[in-house]
């Protein structure tokens, strides 16, 4: 069974799904009933975008009209886009942004190749085991606003056609290729579109696009599409990245709640927020736990210091971290310098108990988004360069930037490896541009794809 929790997609075509263990089916009604107790209240763009600028915002999806409007649309073609994660293979799986970035990728390439989308299911984390992010299958729409970014994209790209939580109902023809490795060269503008044509006449039953149709629709697997679409190769960093960007929004009530958080009584004034990342399923080469409370709490230090002068300037601390012991630790390590430190459920058990006890049993993603809301809006933010979560909120954070913020702020100093995506920092350290900053190490660069 696979969880739905938005009554227009009721009509979607259940998926077969026959290995279903009896608790996984329990622990996912308890998440659909965990989710509709939560308020539901409006999210101002703000808190969703705080770097909001509608004059370039118009400027992108502009562009995004002009690809959408010179596309070779073929009716009745259909990518089925996911990681070929989940029971049936048809779930996007890897974590909440992976699965976001997943998502974004899946519409860049229909768009490329002029077909329908159908968005794949998607998996949640095992609670007692983090590593594994194929737990529970749900529809996307658990974690992000599928509703919201299915209108946005009718008004800009009317022609794109979506369905959704991997839904073929109608659809007979179901053609399979093999799976893309995510190591394999990404995509850019036309590939993707030859790739799928060179599929289609060389596949068993050769397949003539002009015979497809609304009436005679054709499906493609297409799996995986992380890191699937390469911005800077198609020269799209700053425009299309941008404007697909925006039309994903997470899960509304779970943002509605980290609104509340950001407008309590601690943080209204201002804050710092921080992304901990203390869960053991966290690489020590990603930035551990002792590196990141070293440099964190130097950088603390360094914004107390330059405000020092400035009386609305408030020592105050939002953590975001999947680990009560974690937190625990990173509290003792900075009160010392006279800063206060608040956590989501220390917050919420403040403002409203039952909710808290709520969010406290919901799945660790969908707890992330409620971060998410509140990171995003800091006065400052401090994350990891390797966390896909923390460059999201970076990405977001600096939406408004006519330059790119990886780019001008991030990078500069490091080398990127010859015809790969390792990159080599001199030293582990905070770089951003003051408000921002990321907490760098060598590794893998996949900005080039990414958000």
């Amino acid at each position: 069974m696979i969880l739905r929790t938005d009554s227009w997609l009721q009509n979607s075509r259940a998926l077969s799904q026959r290995t279903l263990l009896a608790a996984a089916v329990v622990s996912a009604f308890i998440i659909l009933s965990l989710i509709t107790r939560l308020d539901r209240m409006r999210t101002s763009i703000s808190v969703i975008w705080p770097a909001y600028s509608p004059a370039l915002s118009k400027q992108q999806d502009e562009e995004l009209r002009a690809l959408c409007d010179k596309a070779d649309w073929t009716p009745g073609l259909w990518i089925h886009c996911h990681s070929g994660a989940g029971p049936n293979g048809t779930a996007m799986n890897g974590g909440l942004n992976n699965a976001r970035n997943r998502l974004q990728t899946c519409l860049r390439l229909a768009i490329d190749t002029g077909a329908g989308l159908i968005i794949g299911t998607t998996m949640t984390r095992d609670p007692k085991n983090l590593v594994n992010t194929s737990d529970l299958e749900v529809c996307p729409d658990t974690f992000f606003n599928v509703a919201n970014m299915e209108i946005q994209l009718q008004q800009i790209c009317p022609r794109l056609k979506l369905r959704h939580c991997s839904d073929l109902s109608g659809i007979t023809t179901v053609l399979k290729p093999p799976h893309k490795p995510w190591q394999a060269p990404s995509f850019s503008t036309g590939q993707f579109k030859s790739w799928l044509q060179q599929y289609l006449d060389t596949a068993t039953y050769r397949i003539d696009t002009s015979a497809i149709s609304p009436s005679s629709p054709v499906a493609v697997d297409f799996a995986d599409s992380y890191k699937g679409w390469n911005y800077r190769k198609s020269k799209e960093l700053s425009t299309i990245r941008k404007s697909l960007f925006r039309t994903i929004e997470y899960n509304p009530k779970l943002l509605a709640i980290g609104e509340e958080l950001q407008k309590s009584p601690q943080l209204k004034n201002g804050y710092i927020g921080i992304h901990l990342r203390g869960e053991v399923d966290w690489p020590a080469a990603f930035g551990g736990l002792q590196v990141q409370l070293q440099l964190y709490s130097t950088e603390l230090v360094r914004i107390a210091a330059q405000n020092i002068q400035n009386p609305n300037f408030h020592k105050t601390v939002f953590v975001s971290c999947g680990s009560e012991e974690a937190i625990r630790v990173f509290r003792e390590k900075i009160e010392p310098f006279g800063f206060e430190v608040h956590s989501k459920i220390s917050l919420l058990r403040a403002l409203d108990p039952d909710k808290a006890t709520a969010v406290e049993a919901l799945n660790f993603d969908s707890r992330a988004i409620v971060e998410y809301a509140v990171l995003v809006k800091a006065d400052y933010f401090l994350g990891l360069i390797m966390s896909t979560f923390s460059s999201v909120i970076a990405f977001a954070r600096t939406l408004s930037m006519e330059e790119d913020f990886f780019e001008d702020y991030v990078f500069p100093g490091s080398v990127r490896q010859p015809n790969s995506i390792q990159r080599h920092y001199t030293v582990s350290e905070m770089k951003g541009d003051n408000k921002t900053m990321l907490l760098v190490v060598n590794g893998d660069d996949v900005m080039d794809s990414f958000p």
